[in-house]
């Protein structure tokens, strides 16, 4: 079950108001950050290709569009 606390984060991704003060690519601990999902979550979802992002040496990226989408496409915006 998601918290309130966790919906009204991911609300305000979703308008646009934090999410303008984050960089362009997101690390694994940004989107925890955001969302309140744990780090092993955000990066299965990398792996299996549920969120595209990218690997660059052992840290994963992701582009804030991209993101912004999967959070959409899941109903929570």
């Amino acid at each position: 079950m998601v918290d309130a606390n966790h919906t009204e984060r991911v609300e305000e991704v979703a308008t646009g108001a934090p999410f303008e003060e984050l960089p362009d690519m997101l690390t694994v601990q940004d989107i925890c950050a955001v969302t309140g999902l744990s780090a092993p979550v955000v990066r299965r979802a990398v792996n299996s290709g549920k969120i595209d992002g990218c690997k660059i040496g052992r840290r994963i990226f992701v582009a804030k569009p991209v993101f912004l989408r999967y959070v959409k496409c899941l109903g929570l915006a």
